[in-house]
């Protein structure tokens, strides 16, 4: 069976030496930029009228 993934970063011995360092470092990021920003409804919108279903999907590149 020929088993083709791409892996981001790549494996093995020829692996991003920054890996590691951006495993812990994004979640930072993205929490800080998260918490910044100042969220607000657009107008005559109340949060029980928001819908929060989840819906299935697919997302391609």
């Amino acid at each position: 069976m020929n088993c083709n993934v791409n892996v981001p970063f790549g494996a093995g011995l020829r692996i991003c030496p920054e890996f590691p360092l951006a495993l812990r470092i994004v979640p930072v990021i993205l929490g800080s930029l998260l918490k910044s920003f100042n969220w607000k409804l657009e107008a005559n919108i109340v949060p029980k009228d928001l819908d929060m279903e989840e819906k299935f999907g697919i997302t391609f590149r």
